[in-house]
């Protein structure tokens, strides 16, 4: 066993024995994205399809290891898609996923390799007390839902302001809302445009692949049948996923926990109307 893999063990099960039974962890589910209150994290997230902003509360530093390289920040923002660990032994996090459907998704996929961008905590101090009182499970979903809004915003004035989206990407995105079996082939036909041409255009005004943006579509529609008490095997089915183990395996690549989590009874969901978005 490599030394490196080793330390990881051990910072694992030092976080594991440190974490009280009665874990406050709070997590928020909004449409366009979530917030995950953490008291202490060792999570390793391989393939996100969302954004982040990861952020301290109060307690100094976290690290965070992605493509070979380490940071240790206290506020930090991460692209979709970069593969990366977070280790906030001891320190509060809170996570903020940004996703593919929400208005500054597409500035996150401006930052620059390896795909975090340290940010200055002075801008986000602002946010400390509620997200301490997120953290004591205090906070009312629809504050929860205002404080992740302001916290995406602020992170937006530090990333370039993207290009207008492309009408026929905004065309597929819009078709895909309700329509995540759609074939490939059928998008690329709504398109009027090769799958091969559709596919480098969605990536490049998305910051994501098609392939992964319907997945992540499939993933939210799970998400929902799960936290509204239905089986997993039906959720799999009614959303898209070929099985089970395809859709724990979705939800721990984007989110880095399993969907026993979202129904462990430490979560708040909140619905309000989709955001036209990435149409904008």
């Amino acid at each position: 066993m490599s030394t490196v893999l080793q330390r990881e063990r051990r910072e694992l099960a030092v976080a594991l024995f440190q974490r009280p039974a009665s874990s406050p962890e709070q997590l928020f589910l909004f449409d366009t994205g979530l917030l995950y209150i953490s008291n202490s994290a060792y999570r390793q997230i391989k393939r996100p399809r969302e954004a982040a902003v990861l952020i301290a509360i109060s307690q100094g530093p976290f690290e965070i290891r992605s493509r070979g390289q380490s940071l240790t920040t206290e506020v930090a923002a991460i692209g979709s898609l970069v593969s990366h660990s977070i280790h906030s032994v001891g320190v509060p996090c809170a996570s903020v996923l940004v996703a593919p459907d929400h208005p500054h998704f597409r500035v996150f996929r401006h930052i620059s390799r390896p795909g975090v961008l340290p940010l200055p905590p002075d801008a986000y101090r602002r946010f400390n007390a509620e997200l301490t009182a997120a953290r004591r499970g205090d906070l009312a979903a629809a504050d929860a839902h205002r404080l992740f809004e302001s916290i995406v915003a602020t992170t937006a004035v530090y990333l370039p302001r993207p290009e207008p989206m492309d009408p026929r990407v905004a065309r597929i995105i819009a078709h895909l809302r309700g329509n995540e079996d759609c074939r490939l082939d059928d998008l690329a036909d709504l398109a009027c445009l090769s799958y091969y041409r559709l596919s480098h255009l969605f990536s490049e005004n998305v910051g994501l692949s098609l392939r992964s943006y319907r997945l992540w579509r499939k993933l939210r529609k799970a998400i929902a049948f799960l936290v509204d008490g239905h089986k997993q095997s039906d959720i799999a089915a009614w959303s898209g996923f070929t099985d089970t183990a395809h859709f724990h395996r979705a939800c721990y690549e984007t989110y880095g926990f399993r969907p026993s989590f979202i129904v462990s009874g430490r979560i708040a969901f909140v619905r309000q109307r989709a955001y036209a978005g990435l149409e904008k």
